[in-house]
């Protein structure tokens, strides 16, 4: 039998001890399978890298979006696949990658995919030291995430309710809306000065309000480079405005305080003030320079 680590985020919205046990058991029956509780931040990462090393054939996550982000930095050039079993509040990677929200039924996607080795690799983006798989943002995205992390009770028990919440009070009572800090430098052409914050997306898929996804770049794929969006204006109409257009037509947002740009090799957004910084849906603390690119071919994942 292949050897297999699961890791566990104990602390993941929709994880629990019994679909722990579960997920374990079903495991069990194709892999030897040695299972680990997340401790802290970046124990998955370290966990994932360990295996990799070590020969493991399959790292399986069971967690949120962050876990998986973690698991996936731990295997990042490696020949140990990454399994994806949601257990968080929104799980964008997974729903991107088609694989079931239950998580009884992701089990059983997994194990179908392993017998068929039906596996792939994929391109990731990169934010400075770290990758992602969906999403890195400097500003006011960052921001919401931040407060967002502030409240883990609240997240907890109304996930969606709590993300919205915070998005309207940091709109309104925190975030610097006057004062541009972001510039975002694009190899070849000129630096797009004075924007409120700036996000790379790898996929089309920004986040999902209930079953609806919202793409912020919906031509955003895993086998191109990085879609990049920076937003000129926080006012409130031209903040609707691309809200409306995020919600309904699912197109590129389209105005004159938009700046939008396809299938970048690299980037890098400058600072003139510590920004908040947001990688995957969580938030890794404040950022004067961030150096953003593409990783091609580097995880290999069950999809």
């Amino acid at each position: 039998m292949d050897r297999a680590l699961l890791i566990v985020n104990p602390d993941a919205t929709s994880v629990t001890p019994w679909k722990k046990s579960l997920i374990a058991k079903a495991l069990s029956s194709d892999f030897r399978l040695e299972l680990v509780e997340t401790k802290a931040r970046g124990h998955a990462t370290w966990l994932a890298r360990q295996a990799a090393e070590e020969g493991y054939a399959l790292v399986a996550a069971l967690g949120g979006d962050g876990t998986v982000n973690e698991a996936l930095n731990g295997l990042v050039g490696s020949e140990t696949a990454l399994g994806i079993l949601p257990g968080g509040s929104t799980n964008v990677v997974a729903r991107v990658l088609g694989i079931p929200t239950d998580v009884a039924d992701a089990a059983g996607f997994l194990l179908s995919r392993w017998q068929a080795r039906e596996w792939r690799r994929v391109n990731l983006g990169r934010a400075g030291g770290r990758y992602f798989f969906f999403c890195a943002g400097v500003g006011f995205d960052a921001a919401v995430v931040r407060a967002v992390e502030e409240r883990p009770s609240s997240k907890r028990i109304a996930p969606q309710g709590t993300f919205i919440l915070q998005a309207f009070r940091v709109f309104f009572t925190e975030f610097d809306r006057r004062t541009p800090s972001l510039t975002l430098e694009i190899p070849g052409a000129e630096p797009v000065e004075d924007l409120f914050t700036v996000m790379a997306c790898k996929v089309g898929v920004w986040t999902y309000l209930r079953n609806r996804p919202l793409r912020l770049c919906p031509d955003a794929n895993l086998e191109g480079g990085l879609d990049a969006i920076g937003f000129r204006s926080l006012g409130l109409f031209r903040t609707v405005r691309s809200l409306l257009q995020i919600f309904t037509q699912a197109r590129h947002i389209k105005h004159r305080h938009v700046r939008y740009f396809r299938n970048l090799d690299s980037a890098t957004v400058r600072a003139s003030r510590p920004a908040p910084f947001q990688l995957d849906g969580d938030y890794l603390g404040e950022v004067l320079e961030l150096p953003l690119g593409v990783a091609r071919e580097a995880l290999l994942v069950l999809a």
